[in-house]
């Protein structure tokens, strides 16, 4: 299932919530190395929603000598659901 979010810094977010990745289709600053170029579609592991209602995003797991390295980017709050 899909779903699009908007921050309250004004990037949009598109959620592949089937196939587990997520991407940013469009913000107001530059997208961190992390979440890639706007519409890269970027594997996820996990989406946590916080407290302030942001987004815990733990990227899937890579592995350095067979040991596990855990990457995650917090967003600012979700303001509006999309779809």
């Amino acid at each position: 299932s899909f779903m699009k979010v908007e921050t309250e810094t004004g990037s949009i977010y598109e959620i592949d919530d089937t196939r587990k990745r997520i991407r940013r289709i469009s913000g107001t600053t530059v997208p961190t190395p992390r979440q890639g170029e706007d519409g890269q579609w970027k594997d996820f592991h996990s989406i946590l929603n916080n407290e302030d209602n942001s987004m815990y995003i733990v990227w899937k797991v890579d592995y350095v000598d067979e040991k596990p390295i855990f990457r995650a980017t917090l967003t600012s709050r979700i303001i509006k659901i999309l779809s």
